[in-house]
């Protein structure tokens, strides 16, 4: 019901998509692991890479809101946390308080263990040294099949998965699309709640 609300200007589109060179993973969707009943989950995922997602502000600021909505600037709808330099999506695999998208990401598989997994995997990959510390910011790109700008990337593991300190990891690309189709509907449900057209208003 939302899907067409995910709209962008295309150059910003086209940065976001160009600077962490998503291309390379461009035919995801093709994968065979992605059938019609996760249709939903792939089209957020395009739409994450391309910077596609409305934020509260973005919405704020084309007037799509009614008076009253709760939002304060740019800020997860669903846990109202100011997303700062995170995508929407990001915010959400990464860092979203809310009780029901952390069970799901429990659920899912997105623990601190695969996260370190990943991180020290997409440094190997590009032969780096990661950081110590997993940066949340960047974690959240490498997660949506992205390059860093030092060059840390999943690279073609993103799709087939990977072992890293003898524990094999899943395709980190499935594990997303699972995780957007279950939780998108409740980001989209949180912001457009306050839509103009809601309501009859």
């Amino acid at each position: 019901m939302h899907e067409r609300r995910m709209l962008v200007l295309p150059a910003r589109a086209t940065a976001s998509y160009r600077d962490h060179q998503f291309a390379a993973t461009a035919g995801f969707f093709r994968s065979p692991m992605f059938d019609a009943s996760l249709s939903n989950g792939v089209r957020y995922l395009i739409a994450a890479r391309c910077n596609a997602i409305w934020s509260t502000s973005r919405a704020v600021a084309a007037r799509l809101l009614r008076n009253g909505h709760p939002f304060v600037g740019r800020q997860c709808p669903i846990c109202r946390t100011p997303l700062g330099a995170f995508s929407p999506v990001g915010h959400l695999i990464t860092a979203c308080t809310d009780p029901r998208i952390q069970a799901y990401r429990d659920t899912i598989g997105f623990s601190r263990e695969f996260f370190v997994l990943l991180w020290q995997h997409a440094h190997e990959v590009a032969g780096l040294l990661p950081a110590s510390d997993v940066n949340s910011l960047d974690l959240s790109i490498l997660v949506l099949g992205g390059t860093l700008c030092g060059g840390a990337t999943l690279g073609n593991d993103w799709l087939a998965g990977f072992s890293q300190m003898g524990t094999v990891v899943a395709p980190p690309a499935g594990r997303v699309v699972h995780f957007l189709q279950r939780t998108m509907w409740s980001y989209s449900s949180s912001l457009w709640a306050y839509h103009r057209n809601a309501a009859g208003q």
